[in-house]
């Protein structure tokens, strides 16, 4: 056994600017805990999930962009907030959000209900538009 492991690493080809680390068998609408990286002023654009996410930013510094008319039912804070490590976004499925990253790039750890899968094509987001 050895004392230092490499983990699987996914892309989407609609996230060039995100990459996805897992450290145990991952499918969609699985529960799942990965390690996400976003590129130095890389974007993930404004998509939603069927599954709830928490994301515990872990390094970085990003802008989180919010749905305002989801949020202004639920009385949270409206429009674009900045997110650094220590910080936690929670987001309940069919809430849209998306994040752009500062200039140090952004890493999280996802806690979710499964949305990457091996399968590009079975990743459990949608409205999902390319990166611009």
């Amino acid at each position: 056994m050895s004392i230092v492991s490499e983990m699987q690493r996914f892309k989407h080809p609609t996230l060039p600017d995100v990459t996805v680390y897992a450290w145990e068998d991952i499918r969609s609408n699985v529960p799942q805990e990965i390690l996400v990286h976003v590129a130095p002023s890389g974007k993930v654009p404004v998509h939603t999930h069927a599954v709830d996410a928490k994301m515990v930013i872990v390094g970085g510094e990003a802008d989180v962009l919010f749905d305002q008319d989801q949020l202004d039912h639920d009385g949270q804070e409206i429009g674009r907030k900045t997110v650094r490590r220590g910080d936690i976004v929670d987001f309940r499925s069919g809430m849209t959000h998306g994040f752009r990253a500062h200039d140090n790039g952004l890493t999280f750890i996802s806690i979710n209900g499964g949305i990457v899968d091996p399968d590009s094509n079975e990743w459990n987001m949608d409205n999902l538009a390319p990166a611009k």
